[in-house]
Protein backbone atom coordinates (compact mmCIF):
# COMPACT_ATOMS: atom_id res chain seq x y z
CA UNK A 1 0.00 0.00 0.00
CA UNK A 2 3.03 2.28 -0.10
CA UNK A 3 2.73 2.22 -3.90
CA UNK A 4 0.15 4.75 -5.23
CA UNK A 5 -0.87 2.53 -8.15
CA UNK A 6 -1.72 -0.34 -5.79
CA UNK A 7 -3.93 2.03 -3.81
CA UNK A 8 -5.49 3.19 -7.08
CA UNK A 9 -6.40 -0.43 -7.86
CA UNK A 10 -8.33 -0.65 -4.60
CA UNK A 11 -10.07 2.66 -5.25
CA UNK A 12 -11.10 1.61 -8.76
CA UNK A 13 -12.55 -1.73 -7.64
CA UNK A 14 -14.83 -0.60 -4.80
CA UNK A 15 -18.58 -0.46 -5.42
CA UNK A 16 -20.20 2.34 -3.44
CA UNK A 17 -23.68 1.36 -4.58
CA UNK A 18 -23.22 -2.10 -3.11
CA UNK A 19 -21.95 -0.59 0.16
CA UNK A 20 -24.98 1.69 0.22
CA UNK A 21 -27.32 -1.28 -0.15
CA UNK A 22 -25.53 -3.25 2.58
CA UNK A 23 -26.18 -0.36 4.95
CA UNK A 24 -29.88 -0.17 4.09
CA UNK A 25 -30.14 1.96 0.96
CA UNK A 26 -30.26 5.70 0.21
CA UNK A 27 -32.45 6.42 3.21
CA UNK A 28 -29.62 5.38 5.50
CA UNK A 29 -26.44 6.08 3.52
CA UNK A 30 -25.47 8.52 0.77
CA UNK A 31 -22.70 7.57 -1.65
CA UNK A 32 -19.71 9.89 -1.75
CA UNK A 33 -16.31 9.85 -3.39
CA UNK A 34 -14.98 13.07 -1.90
CA UNK A 35 -13.21 13.97 1.34
CA UNK A 36 -15.72 16.63 2.27
CA UNK A 37 -18.86 16.58 4.45
CA UNK A 38 -22.02 16.75 2.38
CA UNK A 39 -23.53 19.36 4.71
CA UNK A 40 -20.77 21.87 3.91
CA UNK A 41 -21.05 23.89 0.68
CA UNK A 42 -18.16 24.61 -1.62
CA UNK A 43 -16.52 21.18 -1.70
CA UNK A 44 -15.03 19.30 -4.64
CA UNK A 45 -17.30 17.74 -7.24
CA UNK A 46 -18.51 14.25 -6.38
CA UNK A 47 -17.79 12.04 -9.40
CA UNK A 48 -19.78 9.12 -7.90
CA UNK A 49 -17.71 6.61 -9.90
CA UNK A 50 -18.82 3.06 -10.53
CA UNK A 51 -16.44 0.15 -10.00
CA UNK A 52 -14.02 -0.23 -12.90
CA UNK A 53 -12.38 -3.67 -12.96
CA UNK A 54 -10.38 -2.80 -16.07
CA UNK A 55 -8.86 0.27 -14.44
CA UNK A 56 -8.15 -1.74 -11.28
CA UNK A 57 -6.28 -4.44 -13.23
CA UNK A 58 -4.33 -1.81 -15.15
CA UNK A 59 -3.33 -0.18 -11.87
CA UNK A 60 -2.24 -3.56 -10.50
CA UNK A 61 0.00 -4.06 -13.52
CA UNK A 62 1.42 -0.57 -13.05
CA UNK A 63 2.24 -1.24 -9.40
CA UNK A 64 4.02 -4.48 -10.23
CA UNK A 65 1.31 -6.82 -8.95
CA UNK A 66 -0.50 -7.94 -12.14
CA UNK A 67 -1.90 -11.05 -10.44
CA UNK A 68 -3.07 -9.08 -7.42
CA UNK A 69 -1.85 -9.24 -3.84
CA UNK A 70 -3.01 -10.17 -0.34
CA UNK A 71 -3.66 -7.79 2.54
CA UNK A 72 -5.62 -7.43 5.79
CA UNK A 73 -8.53 -5.08 6.44
CA UNK A 74 -9.03 -3.95 10.03
CA UNK A 75 -12.64 -3.22 10.97
CA UNK A 76 -14.48 -2.55 14.22
CA UNK A 77 -16.40 -5.65 15.28
CA UNK A 78 -19.83 -4.11 14.67
CA UNK A 79 -22.33 -6.01 12.51
CA UNK A 80 -22.87 -3.26 9.93
CA UNK A 81 -19.16 -2.43 9.69
CA UNK A 82 -18.17 -6.05 9.18
CA UNK A 83 -20.85 -6.44 6.51
CA UNK A 84 -19.44 -3.45 4.63
CA UNK A 85 -15.89 -4.79 4.98
CA UNK A 86 -16.94 -8.15 3.58
CA UNK A 87 -18.69 -6.46 0.65
CA UNK A 88 -15.58 -4.41 -0.16
CA UNK A 89 -13.40 -7.53 0.16
CA UNK A 90 -15.64 -9.43 -2.26
CA UNK A 91 -15.29 -6.70 -4.89
CA UNK A 92 -11.53 -6.55 -4.47
CA UNK A 93 -11.31 -10.34 -4.87
CA UNK A 94 -12.79 -9.97 -8.34
CA UNK A 95 -9.61 -8.23 -9.51
CA UNK A 96 -7.19 -10.46 -7.58
CA UNK A 97 -6.83 -8.53 -4.32
CA UNK A 98 -7.26 -11.08 -1.54
CA UNK A 99 -8.46 -9.34 1.64
CA UNK A 100 -8.65 -10.93 5.05
CA UNK A 101 -11.34 -9.07 7.00
CA UNK A 102 -10.18 -8.90 10.61
CA UNK A 103 -12.82 -7.65 13.11
CA UNK A 104 -11.30 -5.97 16.16
CA UNK A 105 -12.74 -5.00 19.53
CA UNK A 106 -14.91 -1.95 18.85
CA UNK A 107 -14.10 -0.37 22.21
CA UNK A 108 -10.35 -0.25 21.47
CA UNK A 109 -10.51 0.07 17.69
CA UNK A 110 -9.87 3.80 17.29
CA UNK A 111 -7.77 4.39 20.40
CA UNK A 112 -5.23 1.58 20.39
CA UNK A 113 -5.73 -0.53 17.26
CA UNK A 114 -5.99 1.59 14.12
CA UNK A 115 -5.21 4.61 16.31
CA UNK A 116 -1.72 3.22 16.91
CA UNK A 117 0.43 3.47 13.75
CA UNK A 118 2.95 0.96 15.08
CA UNK A 119 0.23 -1.62 15.68
CA UNK A 120 -1.19 -1.04 12.21
CA UNK A 121 2.25 -1.69 10.71
CA UNK A 122 3.10 -4.66 12.93
CA UNK A 123 -0.21 -6.40 12.20
CA UNK A 124 -0.02 -5.79 8.46
CA UNK A 125 -3.23 -3.81 8.18
CA UNK A 126 -3.12 -2.62 4.57
CA UNK A 127 -6.72 -1.43 4.70
CA UNK A 128 -8.71 0.14 7.52
CA UNK A 129 -12.47 0.58 7.40
CA UNK A 130 -13.16 3.62 9.55
CA UNK A 131 -15.81 6.25 10.08
CA UNK A 132 -15.04 9.91 10.60
CA UNK A 133 -16.83 13.08 11.62
CA UNK A 134 -15.45 16.47 12.59
CA UNK A 135 -15.79 18.20 15.96
CA UNK A 136 -17.23 21.29 14.29
CA UNK A 137 -18.94 21.75 10.91
CA UNK A 138 -15.92 23.25 9.12
CA UNK A 139 -13.56 21.93 6.44
CA UNK A 140 -10.57 22.52 8.73
CA UNK A 141 -11.79 20.30 11.55
CA UNK A 142 -12.83 17.60 9.08
CA UNK A 143 -9.69 17.51 6.94
CA UNK A 144 -6.67 18.48 9.02
CA UNK A 145 -6.79 15.51 11.46
CA UNK A 146 -7.16 13.11 8.51
CA UNK A 147 -4.47 14.34 6.13
CA UNK A 148 -1.91 16.51 7.95
CA UNK A 149 1.24 14.46 8.65
CA UNK A 150 1.78 16.50 11.80
CA UNK A 151 -1.45 15.07 13.23
CA UNK A 152 -0.02 11.52 13.32
CA UNK A 153 0.08 10.38 16.95
CA UNK A 154 1.22 7.13 18.64
CA UNK A 155 -2.15 6.75 20.40
CA UNK A 156 -5.55 7.89 19.17
CA UNK A 157 -4.13 8.72 15.75
CA UNK A 158 -6.71 10.16 13.33
CA UNK A 159 -4.52 10.25 10.21
CA UNK A 160 -5.47 6.61 9.59
CA UNK A 161 -3.61 6.44 6.28
CA UNK A 162 -0.43 7.85 7.89
CA UNK A 163 -0.40 10.27 4.99
CA UNK A 164 2.90 12.16 4.74
CA UNK A 165 2.81 14.32 1.64
CA UNK A 166 4.65 17.67 1.74
CA UNK A 167 2.28 19.21 -0.81
CA UNK A 168 -0.71 18.32 1.36
CA UNK A 169 0.92 19.76 4.48
CA UNK A 170 1.78 22.96 2.59
CA UNK A 171 -1.82 23.23 1.35
CA UNK A 172 -3.05 22.81 4.95
CA UNK A 173 -0.78 25.65 6.07
CA UNK A 174 -2.07 27.84 3.24
CA UNK A 175 -5.67 27.09 4.19
CA UNK A 176 -5.04 27.91 7.85
CA UNK A 177 -3.47 31.23 6.80
CA UNK A 178 -6.27 32.20 4.40
CA UNK A 179 -7.35 35.84 4.92
CA UNK A 180 -11.11 35.31 4.74
CA UNK A 181 -13.81 32.64 4.72
CA UNK A 182 -14.07 32.46 0.93
CA UNK A 183 -10.34 32.06 0.44
CA UNK A 184 -10.25 29.46 3.22
CA UNK A 185 -12.99 27.44 1.57
CA UNK A 186 -11.09 27.42 -1.73
CA UNK A 187 -7.86 26.48 0.02
CA UNK A 188 -9.45 23.59 1.93
CA UNK A 189 -10.96 22.33 -1.32
CA UNK A 190 -7.40 22.19 -2.68
CA UNK A 191 -6.37 20.19 0.39
CA UNK A 192 -9.24 17.76 -0.20
CA UNK A 193 -8.34 17.33 -3.87
CA UNK A 194 -4.65 16.74 -3.15
CA UNK A 195 -5.35 14.21 -0.41
CA UNK A 196 -7.95 12.40 -2.48
CA UNK A 197 -5.52 12.21 -5.38
CA UNK A 198 -3.15 10.09 -3.30
CA UNK A 199 -5.81 7.32 -3.11
CA UNK A 200 -4.77 6.91 0.52
CA UNK A 201 -8.39 7.50 1.45
CA UNK A 202 -11.30 5.97 -0.45
CA UNK A 203 -14.55 7.60 0.72
CA UNK A 204 -17.57 5.31 0.46
CA UNK A 205 -20.74 6.71 2.03
CA UNK A 206 -22.10 9.23 4.48
CA UNK A 207 -24.58 7.85 6.97
CA UNK A 208 -27.91 9.60 7.53
CA UNK A 209 -29.53 10.01 10.92
CA UNK A 210 -33.28 10.51 11.32
CA UNK A 211 -34.13 12.55 14.43
CA UNK A 212 -37.61 12.36 15.94
CA UNK A 213 -38.74 14.39 18.93
CA UNK A 214 -41.96 14.66 20.90
CA UNK A 215 -43.86 17.86 21.61
CA UNK A 216 -42.56 17.97 25.18
CA UNK A 217 -38.93 18.37 24.10
CA UNK A 218 -37.50 21.76 25.03
CA UNK A 219 -34.21 23.29 23.81
CA UNK A 220 -33.75 20.46 21.33
CA UNK A 221 -30.53 21.69 19.73
CA UNK A 222 -29.03 19.32 17.16
CA UNK A 223 -25.25 18.97 17.43
CA UNK A 224 -24.01 18.06 13.95
CA UNK A 225 -20.74 16.40 15.09
CA UNK A 226 -22.71 13.99 17.28
CA UNK A 227 -25.57 13.45 14.82
CA UNK A 228 -28.11 14.06 17.54
CA UNK A 229 -29.48 16.33 20.23
CA UNK A 230 -27.30 18.05 22.80
CA UNK A 231 -28.35 16.07 25.85
CA UNK A 232 -26.58 18.49 28.18
CA UNK A 233 -29.05 21.26 27.37
CA UNK A 234 -32.21 19.40 26.28
CA UNK A 235 -35.13 19.04 28.62
CA UNK A 236 -38.65 17.65 28.77
CA UNK A 237 -41.70 19.47 30.04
Amino acid sequence: MDVPACRAAVAAAVDRRAVQEVLGGPGVALRTSRLWPGALPGGPDDRDPRPDAGAARAALAECGQPEGFATVMAVADVTSNVAVAEEVAARLAEVGIDVEVRPLDAAAFYATDVGNPDRVRDNGYGLVLATWTSDFPTPATFLQPLVDSRSIQPVGNTNYARLRVPEVDAAVDAALAAPDAGAARDAWREVADLARGTEAYVPLVETRVQLVAGQRLRNGVVMQPYSGYDLATAGVR
